[in-house]
């Protein structure tokens, strides 16, 4: 699916501007636009495609038939990345501001959105300059913001259940057309629940007045009754099954960046850049709208770098749970200063795997090679330029 949405890009990239010699009311503008947004797609696919599988192959043509599929080798992680930033640093200025309706400025890429995944992009590749800068020109235009958390029910509905949402930046679209198909894994046959620890250790719950809850747990990212994951299956806070969607009723959206990650984001580099005092207070402002519980503020010294990222990573748990960042958030923190934090990574696996496998898949988490997902025997066998990701050889 990812080479395929690849290959549409680099079709309207190749051929979009033949269009201008046989359609004369097509502007120069129009095809900028278009390719622009072409580029920052192409550019997210691979930025999904590097961190998931590390090197994959770097495809920049069109392939238009069957006698133009050759066999391509892997590019290096950093020749796709440099790729990704050329791609959305040329899209940034002729990606359009608003696309004429609030769906479309939303379930389309505007160069707000070139910057949302910039700033992504330059988290991970340890540019904290450039990364903070990137989110900076998403808050100076003062164009989103926080959905109000004061009614949790209400900040709900807003945020996930209609959905394009002053906060939202750039989000899948789905509607009664076109169903949301994570609603059956989550609803349907339930492939996922989350794991209890999520309302015991992230969320956690205040003992002494159950009355203060974190807005983004019970309810809203979870049902704690039974560990059904509800953002993506539910029209209300209200944990009975009554507030459940019905199938026909499964369009809401996947939220690709809004303006929390953005802060978030900020946060992240700011800390990394020795300014932890401004980074907290981006968190702050995050947990100030979540209502979230006083027993997970860690209080770190603005000035201990290492406990400031821990912070931000722990709060970026509870702001995004089950919205398809964990891993990477994990990874990328992880990874930083030579896998300086691996430790990370092997916290999740004593938490999670059964006491008598442990041991042996902490051993398979500290060869960083495991870290990204293997080729499918499929793509070996039809592209004979692959190799085998080394891990899994």
């Amino acid at each position: 699916m990812m080479y395929k949405t690849i290959n549409y890009c680099n079709t309207v990239i190749d051929f979009a501007p033949e269009v201008l010699n046989t359609d004369k009311t097509f502007s120069q503008q129009a095809l900028n636009g278009y390719v622009a947004e072409a580029k920052s797609i192409r550019a997210l696919m691979y930025f999904y495609l590097v961190r998931t599988f590390g090197e994959v192959p770097l495809k920049l043509t069109a392939t238009s038939s069957d006698e133009e599929i050759t066999p391509l080798a892997k590019s290096t992680k950093a020749e796709i990345l440099e790729q990704i930033v050329k791609d959305l640093s040329e899209a940034e200025s002729n990606a359009l501001l608003t696309y004429g309706s609030n769906a479309a400025d939303k379930g389309r890429i505007t160069r707000y959105g070139v910057n949302a995944i910039q700033a992504d992009v330059y988290l991970w590749m340890e540019k904290y300059t450039e990364s903070v800068a990137a989110c900076n020109k998403i808050i100076a235009t003062a164009a989103f913001g926080l959905v109000d958390g004061a009614d949790a029910n209400t900040w709900f509905r807003n945020l996930y259940v209609n959905g394009n949402s002053n906060e939202s930046i750039f989000e899948l679209q789905f509607d009664n057309q076109n169903l949301n198909p994570f609603y059956t894994i989550f609803n349907v046959n339930r492939k996922f629940v989350a794991s209890p620890i999520v309302m015991d250790e992230i969320y956690t719950i205040d003992l002494v007045d159950p009355t203060k809850a974190d807005i983004r747990g019970d309810g809203a990212a979870l049902r704690s009754t039974d560990q059904m994951i509800w953002k993506y299956a539910a029209l209300s806070t209200n944990p009975s099954n009554s507030s459940l969607r019905v199938q026909s009723e499964s369009f809401a959206h996947w939220i690709m960046y809004r303006y929390a990650d953005v802060l978030l984001m900020k946060a992240e580099a700011l800390n990394q850049l020795g300014r932890g005092a401004e980074a907290l207070d981006l968190v702050t402002q995050i947990r100030t709208r979540a209502r979230a519980l006083v027993a997970t503020n860690t209080n770190p010294s603005p000035t201990d770098k290492l406990l400031v990222g821990d912070f931000i990573l722990k709060e970026r748990s509870r702001e995004f749970a089950f919205e398809g960042k964990r891993w990477y958030d994990l990874l990328r923190n992880a990874r930083r200063n030579n896998y300086q934090r691996l430790d990370l990574l092997l916290d999740v696996v004593a938490g999670t795997v059964p006491a008598n496998r442990q041991q042996s898949a902490i051993a398979k988490m500290k060869d960083k090679n495991c870290h990204y997902l293997p080729i499918f025997n499929y793509e070996l066998t039809t592209n004979k330029a692959l190799v085998q990701n080394p891990f899994y050889k």
